[in-house]
């Protein structure tokens, strides 16, 4: 089996491989044969919106997808489940690498000025379809356009988008990826079919993360502690167990629970997502905080608590902002993450959390 050198993206993992390269995805049978059938029988939509938490396989899905279509490209001959390419074949190799001329993968774009990646997939990447569009496709396939996340679009990416939307030229799949429902323009999400997409069981996450670890598995009491912490995600799942997520993100769960607020323990934490290796540890961090307010959100809703669940809201929406203002203007992550650990500890002796 030929192993690929994949040019790196704003969201790749170390060891961990690529939604091209995944040959296996778990929990999402039924999307897969709902599109094997939608193509079989000439009604796939021109535009395919799948919408779920990051890190369950919609990027995976989409590439599914790609390979069946470049496959199979009359609709009569393919079979009523996805097909995937023949990795060792040289159009899985042009698929992974990006050069097929029948697939186009947009994501954030690498920045050389700053050597980092972009924060906005940027209209200039979106203005690369037209292009792609306008060559010529080996025999009658489809040309297939993946946008993930969609959500990483600005305004003019988002408006430029629209504009390819709106009249498709034959042949022409669109599959936009979006983590969350937010940030999508309604009159893009009018000209798409809707895919939900949900977090994966935790018999589903368990096996998606060992398939995924086979090489260095994951010891058993490890794997259970990340599946309970990952939301279903099993992208979150892997940082955990495999980028020292784990260790912040209990320690932090610690902090917040504890009826005295230990501000050694605090500082200490601060401090480890000073490193200069601890991008992932930091985003692990800030993620699985955000996702413990907005639980706490929820849980006041179902208990018709309003006035709690309007207070939990405001700080979810501020604790955003200030987690965007501290990633756009470099802040200082020890005071991050200290003060928003302090918060949620406050709230929590407060019954909000």
């Amino acid at each position: 089996m030929i192993e690929f050198d994949l040019p790196a993206q704003h969201d790749t993992l170390p060891g961990i491989k690529a939604p091209v390269e995944n040959a296996a995805l778990f929990g999402h049978a039924d999307k897969a044969g709902l599109l094997a059938r939608a193509y079989q029988g000439g009604r796939l939509h021109h535009a395919l919106l799948f919408e779920g938490p990051s890190g369950i396989g919609k990027a995976g899905m989409a590439f599914h997808l790609t390979q069946h279509l470049i496959a199979f490209p009359s609709a009569i001959d393919a079979p009523e489940t996805l097909a995937l390419l023949d990795r060792n074949g040289s159009d899985f190799r042009q698929l992974a690498l990006g050069t097929h001329l029948q697939a186009l993968h947009l994501t954030r774009p690498f920045d050389p000025k700053t050597e980092k990646f972009k924060t906005k997939l940027t209209v200039d990447e979106i203005r690369r379809i037209n292009h792609f569009l306008s060559r010529t496709s080996p025999g009658d396939g489809y040309r297939v356009v993946i946008i993930d996340p969609v959500n990483d679009m600005n305004d003019s990416a988002a408006n430029a988008l629209l504009k390819n939307l709106e009249e498709p030229p034959k042949r022409t799949l669109f599959v936009l990826v979006a983590h969350s429902a937010g940030r999508i323009l309604p009159t893009i999400r009018s000209r798409c079919q809707v895919m939900r997409f949900e977090a994966l069981s935790d018999e589903n996450l368990k096996l998606a993360a060992a398939a995924a670890t086979a090489s260095t598995p994951v010891a058993a009491d490890i794997l259970n502690r990340v599946v309970s912490l990952a939301e279903g995600s099993v992208r979150r799942a892997l940082m955990l167990a495999s980028f020292g997520g784990l260790e912040v993100t209990e320690t932090a769960d610690r902090l917040v629970a504890n009826t005295r607020f230990d501000t050694d323990l605090a500082a200490k934490l601060g401090d480890a997502m000073m490193a200069r290796e601890a991008d992932i540890q930091f985003q692990l961090l800030t993620d699985h905080l955000l996702q413990k307010i907005a639980r706490a959100t929820r849980q006041h809703v179902q208990s018709n608590d309003l006035a709690r669940a309007n207070t939990m809201a405001r700080f979810h929406a501020e604790t955003q902002r200030n987690l965007a203002a501290a990633q756009a203007f470099n802040l200082d992550r020890k005071q991050t993450v200290f003060g928003l650990i302090a918060n949620l500890n406050a709230k929590a002796h407060s019954g909000l959390v």
